[in-house]
């Protein structure tokens, strides 16, 4: 069987939902979990538009996933001053649990990167993204089987809630991205220039 890590990253949102969602990633995978996290989170109640917010801490993973390697970090503290867009906060997110991931020393044959309110459920481990894994080693795949969009031939459109691949590729990505002001557009023509998709 082959040993996946699943990186889950970003605010906590319904995270619960997630775990109930991704157990089947296990008859397929052996899976170990990383998630870094902020200690307060905000999720939207089902029957308004209002939002509830509340502190996260750490029963609220290990309850879901008892061997989990996690960071609830302060945001405040890391971002004194708020940065101009949200993605400052999504790649810190993604280096800091791709770090955990290479602390642990562990090798692995898939590195899965996936929000904490995003879905691990069983379109992402049947026969055809398994056999997408074995013949392509050197690319990224998302929940769409198709990472980048061209939409016209001018703008790429790139999904950052949901991508796996090699650690290679995935340590690629993750760790050197250029500053950003749009993930999905711009993160969408960094990947395709760099002929990974």
């Amino acid at each position: 069987m082959k040993k996946a890590a699943i990186l889950i990253f970003g605010m906590y949102r319904e995270f619960a939902e997630l775990r109930e969602k991704s157990v089947n990633m296990e008859l397929f995978y052996d899976c170990d979990y990383y998630m870094s996290t902020w200690d307060s989170s905000s999720q939207k109640y089902e029957d308004c538009n209002e939002y509830k917010e509340f502190d996260v801490t750490p029963d609220m993973i290990t309850d879901y996933l008892p061997k989990c390697v996690f960071e609830i970090l302060n945001q405040k503290e890391i971002f004194p001053i708020s940065p101009k867009t949200n993605i400052n906060y999504l790649f810190y997110h993604w280096q800091n649990v791709y770090r955990l991931m290479e602390e642990s020393n562990k090798k692995y044959d898939m590195v899965f990167l996936i929000r904490a309110d995003g879905d691990l459920a069983v379109g992402h481990n049947d026969d055809y993204v398994r056999g997408w894994c074995s013949n392509h080693i050197d690319e990224l795949y998302s929940s769409s089987h198709m990472l980048v969009y061209e939409l016209n031939p001018l703008i790429l459109f790139a999904t950052d809630t949901f991508l796996f691949g090699s650690p290679t590729i995935m340590g690629k990505v993750i760790k050197t991205l250029p500053d950003m002001t749009d993930i999905t557009i711009e993160f969408g023509t960094v990947i395709y220039i760099w002929q990974i998709i």
